[in-house]
């Protein structure tokens, strides 16, 4: 069987947990890169599932061809010479060739796509439609090599039609499930999130544990629904897909100081569908050890409080301080703690860690957009 090169794009530092996933969902020969993942799969309708079920990535894609930088449009052109486009676009066909960058990148990405789309429309006659193309031409572009490919998802899939009700420092969809890999997470495990600000954290691991897709109620976005080339009965595959979804009994805990936030998290847990499987409750972080029996959680996934101008000194300080001190009681005996930071909270996060008896088992520098984070896993000493 000839296995058909994808590839999909992930949030810098998030690589590994992506390519966790793919093999999960049966795809094969992995190939981690920088921001991204090439792997295989067995047909175009195993690709066209992968963009609904998966929930780490950004975009997945089929792969075309790999050009360098240097000399882009002699390189360009000879590789896509290469490509064999009668299979994919022909000339009663309209595409548009668009553009995603890493964080390194420094190029200017409309240029490159237009030269990359200016030779393959040359190359199959097909007419540019910029507004509702059949085909999408995306190019991912790297420090030194841009990654082409058919892309068929057209939106990023990162975003999440349950992200209505947003306030300050809040994690998107795929950032957030990641974040719950990293954690070992999984739906026999109870989980808390103490700051919960929008609800990110525990709506991704209901869904999850529910395997309910999370574009479940936006089917119509995904750009394989017009590729040209596709055969495909898009409507069974859908059916057979939500068919999997169950109402399996797990234990989400979404807390959070705050009643706006609390508020937020549960509109968008209801929008998603999952405000049934959650249970939320408003509680200042020095209170959390009245709510719970000693030693009763397995897994803490939270973006705390972070250390601004105005939030500083002793106020962060004692969240900090009663933040490790509860964890240290409320978890199990191999149980985990995952913290976000941004770099000037990090020391100070550490610090009280520490002190309360964790240790750091691990550390995870990682994009959110442009913005650099850091996921710290900690573990009370005794238990390594």
């Amino acid at each position: 069987m000839t296995l058909l090169k994808a590839f999909a794009t992930v949030n810098k530092g998030m690589e590994k947990v992506l390519a966790q996933e793919l093999l999960e969902l049966n795809c094969k020969n992995c190939d981690v890169r920088n921001e991204f993942v090439i792997f295989e799969v067995e047909n175009y309708e195993q690709l066209c599932e992968l963009c609904y079920t998966a929930r780490s990535p950004n975009n997945v894609l089929l792969f075309l061809t790999e050009i360098k930088i240097e000399n882009i449009e002699e390189d360009a052109t000879k590789q896509l010479d290469i490509t064999d486009f009668t299979k994919f676009l022909a000339k009663e066909n309209n595409f548009k060739a668009g553009y995603e960058k890493s964080v390194s990148a420094t190029q200017d990405g409309r240029e490159i796509a237009t030269t990359i789309g200016g030779i393959i429309q040359d190359k199959t006659g097909a007419k540019v439609n910029l507004t509702n193309p059949e085909l999408q031409i995306t190019c991912f572009i790297l420090e030194k090599e841009v990654i082409v490919g058919i892309d068929f998802c057209g939106e990023d899939l990162g975003k999440r039609d349950y992200r209505i009700f947003l306030g300050q420092d809040n994690l998107k969809g795929n950032t957030a499930f990641c974040l719950l890999k990293l954690a070992e997470w999984n739906d026999k495990k109870t989980l808390l999130d103490p700051f919960c600000r929008s609800g990110s954290l525990a709506i991704e691991a209901a869904l999850s544990a529910k395997e309910q897709p999370v574009h479940y109620y936006n089917k119509n976005r995904f750009a394989f629904l017009k590729l040209p080339f596709l055969k495909i009965n898009f409507e069974k595959m859908f059916k057979e897909i939500d068919s999997r979804i169950n109402k399996k009994e797990i234990k989400i805990l979404c807390y959070d100081p705050l009643f706006q936030n609390l508020n937020s998290a549960k509109k968008n847990a209801k929008i998603a569908g999952v405000i049934d499987e959650i249970n939320f409750s408003r509680s200042e972080i020095e209170w959390l050890d009245i709510k719970f029996e000693k030693n009763i959680i397995d897994c803490i996934v939270t973006y705390p409080l972070q250390a601004t101008k105005v939030f500083n000194g002793k106020k962060i300080e004692k969240v900090y301080l009663w933040l490790f001190k509860n964890a240290k009681y409320l978890l199990k005996k191999n149980g985990v703690m995952l913290t976000v930071a941004k770099k000037n909270s990090e020391e100070l996060l550490t610090k009280f860690a520490l002190e309360q008896g964790f240790s750091v088992k691990e550390k995870q520098v990682f994009y959110q957009g442009a913005e650099e984070l850091k996921a710290i896993v900690y573990q009370i000493k005794e238990n390594l």
